[in-house]
Parts: structure tokens; C-alpha cells; sequence
């Protein structure tokens, strides 16, 4: 009896571990979620772009890699954009939630992680902008084993697009960080009363340059050093002003704010 309690003990036990001990072959489990359920297409650099922003989270106690995605672009079922990414390619679309945005990372997830894959698509004309779009990864854990995911395609935005002309006047305006995948705003996610957003997507910085090619002269620590201050602002297009802020001090060039300055009513700081 007491040898039959024993082995009925074991195999309780064996059947509770074998689980765990098992758990880095099991098939990868990555959550693949869109930020927003559809894209936006626009025009720049005389050509047309689409682009999108996928959350990433790993739901297991192993490392994942996404080793390569697959696009497609689709137009009543008919393919008119295809383009694969490889690993390569992903270290420059990737950024870990935890990690800096700015620079080139892996495309890996450990345990629990989430990271974001930021696509942004190029077309030369109308014609070949699809309705939909397909993504399909293929995902490696930490023993070899890999499968492919793919996600339910994103619909292509249907409202009448936005027409902006540039705020300023005069020459010598320039903007270092238009939309593109490598934009400081492109890559800037934030979390307000619990919601994720985008906001900075199409956001952009205009300078003045200079005749001596610079954005200043003189002091670089003074506002009034720079050609771009005390411009006149004027209208990008037609509409009613709703809000204006003047009472935000202003940053010292170059210098980023005490963080514990800044609260959600003055990160925009003066504007209309």
C-alpha cells in the first residue's frame, strides 16, 4: 500500500513539472496589436507613404525574435505591394517600450516584454496604394522553434485627406525631421489617463537657416539668437481659433526642462 501512495505521489508530481520543463518548446505566443485600426496614406518628398504602428507583446517565459515580416498591399484582392523585412531590416523599425526609440535595436522580446514595429510605406504613384494591408511574422523562440503570425489586415483610412500649407513666410524655412520612420515625433508614443496614442505622427520642427548656414548667431543659449524667433506665425489653412496659451515660460535653447517642471497642461506650451 504504501509503495502503490508513493508512486500515485510521483506521477502527481512529474505531470506538475513536465509543464514547466517543457515550456521553451512550446510555439511561440507573441500578441500583435495595431495602434490604431486602420492607415493613413499621404503625400511628401514627391511621393505617396502609408503608415502604421504595431504593438508588440511576448506572452512567454522565453526570449522571442521576430525573424522577418511580410507585407502585403491589396486592392479587391489583387496584390499591387509586396516587401519583406528581414532581421536587419527590423533593427531599424523596432524600439523596445523600455528602450531608447532613437537607436537600433534587435527585434527581440524577453519575457513579458513589449516593443513596437513602426512600418512606413513608400509608393510612386496612386495607382499601386492599397486598401488593405497584410503583415505576416515569423517568430523564433530560444530552442529553434518558429512559427508564423499573421494578423488581420488594416484597412486603408477612407476620409477626405487634410490640406496644410506651411505656418511661415519668408525663405530660409527648413524642417530636419519631416514625417519618416526615423522621426524624434514619429517615434514618440504617449500614455495619457491610461490610453496610448500616436499624437506626434505628422508633427514636424521648422527652423530659419541663416546666411552663415547656421540656425543662429551669437549666443546659443538666447532664444534671440536665432532667426526663426520673433516670426510671424501665420495660418496654415482656413478655421476658427478655439484656444490660446502665452504664459508658458519660454525653454532655454538646447536645454531639456526639469522633468518635474512638467505637467500635462504646459507640455504644449504657447500656442493657438
Amino acid at each position: 500500500m504504501k509503495s502503490t501512495i508513493g508512486k500515485i505521489w510521483f506521477g502527481a508530481v512529474c505531470l506538475l513539472l513536465t509543464p514547466f520543463a517543457a515550456l521553451a518548446a512550446l510555439p511561440p505566443k507573441l500578441g500583435i496589436q495595431p495602434l490604431f485600426p486602420d492607415f493613413i496614406v499621404f503625400s511628401g518628398d514627391d511621393q505617396w507613404h502609408a503608415g502604421y504602428t504595431l504593438i508588440l507583446t511576448n506572452y512567454t517565459k522565453t526570449q522571442l525574435q521576430i525573424s522577418s515580416v511580410s507585407v502585403r498591399g491589396l486592392v479587391d484582392q489583387t496584390e499591387v505591394y509586396s516587401q519583406t523585412y528581414t532581421t536587419a531590416d527590423l533593427t531599424t523599425m523596432f524600439s523596445s517600450v523600455k528602450g531608447d526609440y532613437e537607436t537600433p535595436q534587435e527585434p527581440k522580446l524577453g519575457p513579458g516584454e513589449s516593443g513596437v514595429l513602426y512600418f512606413f510605406l513608400d509608393f510612386t504613384s496612386l495607382n499601386n496604394i492599397p486598401q488593405t494591408v497584410e503583415n505576416s511574422f515569423q517568430v523564433t523562440n530560444e530552442s529553434g522553434k518558429s512559427v508564423t503570425i499573421t494578423i488581420a489586415p488594416l484597412q486603408r483610412q477612407t476620409a477626405a485627406p487634410e490640406v496644410v500649407n506651411a505656418p511661415l513666410q519668408g525663405s530660409g524655412w527648413w524642417t530636419p525631421n519631416g514625417p519618416s520612420n526615423d522621426s524624434v515625433h514619429r517615434r514618440t508614443l504617449i500614455v495619457i489617463n491610461g490610453e496610448l496614442s500616436n499624437t506626434e505622427k505628422f508633427a514636424v520642427d521648422w527652423v530659419k537657416l541663416g546666411q552663415n548656414g547656421a540656425t543662429f548667431s551669437g549666443d546659443p543659449l538666447n532664444n534671440a539668437s536665432y532667426f526663426a524667433y520673433n516670426q510671424n506665425v501665420v495660418a496654415a489653412t482656413g478655421g476658427r481659433i478655439i484656444k490660446v496659451r502665452n504664459d508658458v515660460a519660454d525653454n532655454t535653447p538646447t536645454q531639456y526642462p526639469n522633468p518635474n517642471d512638467l505637467e500635462v497642461e504646459t507640455l504644449p506650451g504657447n500656442h493657438i
